[in-house]
């Protein structure tokens, strides 16, 4: 329906722009982990850190989309 594709075309707005506030190591480990499907351990070794810190770093930058994208 037309309203659907509204409703959708919003969210993506919506989300891009809470991407794009994330601070630049989280959405890098977002981008890489959940969208390209990498590997903690690929991503880490790709921006020379930790997998525990890659992990900390998806998991806060989930977290504050989650945040942000509760009050849509």
């Amino acid at each position: 329906s037309v309203e659907r594709k509204v409703e959708n075309r919003f969210l993506s707005e919506e989300l891009a722009q809470a991407m794009d506030e994330l601070p630049e190591k989280q959405r890098r480990v977002i981008v890489d982990v959940v969208i390209h499907e990498k590997t903690l351990a690929q991503t880490a070794a790709l921006l020379g850190i930790s997998v525990q810190a890659v992990h900390h770093l998806k998991n806060r930058g989930l977290a504050r989309l989650k945040k942000r994208c509760a009050g849509m």
